[in-house]
């Protein structure tokens, strides 16, 4: 009777010790924090909003009436080099003045995190996506009205008025329109950061599109031959043009 008391209690202790390991090993560095995610565009120098006319290095002025464009496979790299996906697919309209058209969060462990990457527009499988299928909030929905029958999804939606510098407003105004897609057009990037999660701190990483950088710079716009693509044959080249600047377009602040 002794030896079975004392078997009993030994399994017990055994027992509540390991409990309490995989207790501690289970809480071990699960601490987590949100961090916002804010879209803003840019002529280089400050902030720009849709509505705005903005004078370009390129020789125009542009007034922007709406930007919309596909956020997607954002990931960020922890300290130990793992990298965690964040979103699956986001749509942000960095010109808004509503701060929640161009901002998302996600939810990770507190700690440091080194790089972030993410693709411009939408990767083949999301392409080919049925936008019926998902619920209207969701960005892929057909109520988000970037999808397009003739393409499939819109990676991106710019529209607006340009016209060279000071003629802006005239019946020269030219009409702008850039809808990129198709699945070649799909970027992707990864950029370094250096970002400290904390738990009970406000978490933010900014993303700056520079309009001079997208429009102007090296191989610029000349919105005269080239202001519309609706990514068909005849104009695809133009808007492989726009995805790739706009890929340097975007940088971490």
């Amino acid at each position: 009777m002794i030896r079975k008391t004392l078997l009993s209690t030994l399994i017990v202790g055994t027992a509540l010790v390991l409990s309490q390991c995989n207790k501690d090993d289970s809480s071990e560095n699960t601490t987590t924090a949100d961090v916002t995610f804010n879209v803003v565009m840019t002529d280089g120098e400050n902030q720009v909003y849709d509505g705005e006319t903005v004078s370009l290095q390129n020789g125009y002025d542009l007034k922007i009436s709406l930007f919309r464009m596909f956020l997607s496979g954002i990931e960020i790299k922890n300290s130990a080099g793992n990298w965690v996906m964040l979103k699956d697919v986001v749509i942000v309209d960095p010109g808004s003045t509503q701060i929640t058209d161009r901002q998302f969060t996600a939810n990770v462990n507190v700690g440091n995190y080194t790089a972030l990457r993410y693709g411009l527009g939408l990767d083949a499988t999301m392409n080919n996506s049925d936008p019926s299928t998902f619920n209207q909030n969701h960005p892929l929905s057909t109520y988000q009205a970037m999808y397009w029958t003739m393409l499939k999804y819109r990676f991106a939606k710019f529209e607006g008025l340009a016209n060279v510098t000071g003629q802006l407003g005239s019946s020269s105004d030219i009409l702008v329109a850039f809808h990129p897609g198709t699945d070649d057009l799909y970027r992707t990037d990864e950029v370094l950061i250096n970002n400290n999660v904390q738990a009970g701190q406000s978490n933010t990483i900014s993303l700056e599109l520079d309009l001079n950088a997208l429009f102007a710079g090296t191989n610029a716009f000349d919105f005269s031959t080239e202001s519309s693509t609706h990514s068909m044959p005849s104009d695809i080249a133009l808007a492989a043009k726009f995805m790739d600047k706009l890929k340097v377009s975007l940088s971490v602040e």
